[in-house]
């Protein structure tokens, strides 16, 4: 024999079988399609975002190998030239001897030797090869009209990097990341410096005063009229 009772507190109808005590409980409530639609949606997404963030870090990575051999490849091509040419294709560039000489990871002094006809190592050659591989590489392909002026210029407003410091740190495929727009600047600074952001701030500001003037002072300092 069943009787009808009411779980205290639960407001679910349940079915008591009186000889054994036995409980039926009432299905719970159905969610509706609409909302398991958007559940089910809501979690394909979420695979797809991570797929696509893998895929494109890992597409990334070739990118910059590939990159490499090609830079490479056409640094192997001009290493035939003497080395006084190799430095005045990069001044004719527009680099200063002093950024010529940041680049290729040597004194000024070196690099005013070989201007006089001093040979170089088979290492510094193939940097200057390098060099000058790299620029012609912005000019053809990504189409910089000056590469000289764009390398001088901070990434960063505020932050005194040039590209001159990534390709003198060794990371000539940052810059190219760059010039291509394939990495904004902010993410070319963090992954070259991770703690840019502290060590280049400036606790200083501008001003204008009431009479027009220019000054410097701590950002601290409380505005004036």
């Amino acid at each position: 024999m069943y009787s009808m009772v009411k779980t205290a507190g639960s407001g679910v109808v349940t079915d008591v079988d009186e000889p054994t005590g036995a409980l039926e409980v009432s299905p719970a409530p159905s969610i509706s399609t609409t909302q398991t639609s958007y559940y089910e949606l809501s979690g394909k997404a979420a695979l797809i975002r991570s797929q696509v963030s893998f895929l494109a870090s890992d597409a990334t990575e070739v990118h910059r190998v590939l990159g490499r051999r090609s830079l490479d490849e056409a640094a192997q091509a001009l290493q035939g030239l003497a080395v006084t040419e190799l430095l005045s294709r990069l001044s004719d560039l527009g680099f200063s001897w002093r950024d010529i000489a940041r680049m290729s990871r040597v004194s000024v002094p070196a690099v005013q030797k070989w201007r006089k006809g001093e040979p170089a190592t088979g290492e510094n050659r193939k940097r200057l090869a390098l060099l000058n591989a790299l620029f012609e590489q912005m000019s053809d392909t990504h189409l910089t009209v000056d590469p000289a002026a764009w390398a001088e210029m901070p990434i960063v407003t505020g932050c005194p990097l040039t590209s001159i410091d990534l390709i003198a740190g060794n990371r000539e495929d940052l810059a190219l990341e760059l010039v291509s727009t394939h990495i904004s600047p902010e993410d070319a600074l963090t992954e070259f410096e991770p703690n840019w952001r502290e060590k280049y701030r400036s606790d200083f500001k501008v001003v204008r005063a009431s009479d027009g003037v220019l000054s410097i002072v701590s950002k601290d300092t409380n505005d004036r009229d």
